[in-house]
């Protein structure tokens, strides 16, 4: 192996290496996104619910059925 394939090498798996650490962040990030996100549809249910209960129940049994799909 030349030096220049080593250097070449050594960048990759930094780079490599940085992707990972990247990765791993945005799923944590990602994670707090769909977190919020739940959390903010589920009061905006409750509130909504609280003003039209049949269409309460219409959202449930739709959320019901996308998650069984």
């Amino acid at each position: 192996m030349t030096g220049t394939q080593a250097i070449e090498r050594q960048i990759v798996r930094r780079i490599v290496g940085y992707d990972a650490q990247v990765v791993t962040l945005n799923d944590s990030g990602q994670w707090a996104e769909r977190l919020i996100s739940v959390l903010t549809l589920t009061a905006g249910l409750l509130v909504v619910g609280a003003v039209f209960e049949e269409l309460l129940w219409v959202v449930l049994g739709a959320g019901t059925l996308l998650t069984l799909r």
